[in-house]
């Protein structure tokens, strides 16, 4: 005790981006978490209800597939991922921005912007 000691460290910075993270379009701005979805409600496609988060813009790419996802969503936990409710948010929010971008668009700009805060 009372003794310090001098060592190099590296300097860490942590980043949110798991794929609960949440998608955000603010004032002409896109932005990704930090807040979460967390595993309840989850990302739109558990079917509780919950935002548009990464997971989601990974199913509207075609990156992630429920085909090859076991059916454990929604209330009852027997339900595949809901791409449906996926491309209808996305295409809801392209219509809000109103710069004719596509859904998947707008879905790819916020990967990319996932992918540059992990950067």
């Amino acid at each position: 005790a009372g003794v310090r000691v001098r060592a190099p460290m590296m300097r860490i910075h942590t980043v949110a981006a798991g794929g609960g993270s949440i998608l955000h379009y603010e004032a002409g701005r896109f932005r990704v978490g930090p807040d979460s979805a967390g595993a309840n409600p989850g990302p739109a496609a558990y079917r509780r209800g919950g935002p548009l988060a990464v997971t989601d813009a990974n199913v509207m790419l075609g990156k992630l597939q429920p085909d090859f996802f076991p059916s454990i969503f929604g209330p009852g936990q027997d339900a595949p991922l809901d791409a449906q409710a996926v491309r209808a948010k996305f295409a809801a929010l392209a219509a809000g921005i109103g710069d004719g971008r596509p859904p998947e668009a707008v879905a790819e700009g916020f990967v990319t912007i996932a992918v540059e805060n992990m950067a």
